[in-house]
């Protein structure tokens, strides 16, 4: 069902054959996936919230300044004395029944400059921002791990072009010299030195082989959707890809900090680490217990 949905697109990729193919390498088929890929564009943000998740955390030994202003007008009797009270601006006139019981509306502005200084909160700052750092670096493991995903599946694809090209070059050179076989044993059998027979079994194995090289030309124009899909590009572009060198002896494998093996290694340590921060120890548990 996939190779029937593909048709189409292959259908459009031949007409390009004829085309200029554009030069490419892994190097920079590795740089076109990691610059296009929507994931790491979301780990980037991922890693910019956690940094700055850290300053917020980091605020909290840092002193807090608030200014507040309020403005209120009435004319109520409590309200008017209360604000000439606290304005200091209360006479002996205000004690004046008809001033009290029937005061003018009157404005009290406030403005008021608070600053608290934090100087012991039971290291509930430091366990926040200890926390913010952790969460921080597990978001770093995780992009690194999603990068070298990227690159084993994008090098995985061009490995794969690679591949089904050697298999369409060797299917078309298997093609050529059965057709050269056939040729010369027509001739021979023109010549009465060859059978029908062993003409009609070339033919059939010419063929066969012809049927092997449609197979090879489709898996390398799936092959190639398949790269360009990966990288991020238009399906129908056709690429030249440049051979690839040979790892050399003591490359780093599975494992080791620089592999993708490794990154996920420790993106599992961290999510370990921060599981066993946030869980109280079984001790802890045990005396909690009723």
């Amino acid at each position: 069902m996939r190779r029937t949905a593909l048709v189409p697109l292959l259908l459009a990729l031949g007409t390009t054959v004829g085309h200029a193919q554009e030069p490419l390498t892994l190097e920079q088929a590795i740089a076109w996936t990691l610059a296009g890929n929507p994931a790491v564009h979301v780990s980037d943000a991922g890693i910019r919230e956690a940094a700055e998740r850290v300053t917020q955390a980091r605020a909290g030994y840092l002193p807090r300044v608030n200014l507040v202003e309020s403005w209120q007008r009435s004319d109520q009797p409590v309200f008017v004395f209360s604000s000439l009270l606290s304005q200091r601006r209360f006479t002996d006139a205000g004690f004046a029944i008809d001033a009290l019981n029937h005061p003018d509306a009157h404005d009290n502005f406030r403005t008021a400059v608070a600053v608290e200084q934090p100087v012991f909160d039971g290291t509930r700052t430091a366990t926040a921002l200890r926390a913010a750092r952790l969460d921080a670096q597990l978001a770093e493991l995780d992009r690194a791990a999603l990068v070298a995903d990227l690159r084993l599946a994008v090098t995985r694809a061009y490995g794969q072009v690679l591949q089904a090209e050697a298999a369409r070059a060797a299917a078309d050179a298997a093609v050529a010299a059965a057709e050269e076989d056939l040729r010369r044993a027509e001739r021979r059998r023109d010549a009465g030195f060859e059978t029908d027979a062993n003409v009609l079994a070339l033919a059939v194995h010419l063929a066969e082989i012809r049927a092997r090289q449609i197979g090879a030309a489709s898996d390398e124009d799936v092959a190639r959707v398949a790269l360009n899909q990966a990288m991020g590009v238009a399906l129908t572009r056709q690429f030249a890809l440049a051979p690839v060198q040979p790892a050399a002896p003591g490359a780093p494998g599975d494992g080791l900090p620089g592999s993708a093996g490794g990154l996920r290694a420790r993106g599992k340590a961290a999510r370990s680490a921060r599981h066993r921060r946030r869980s109280p120890p079984a001790r802890v548990r045990h005396l909690r217990r009723p």
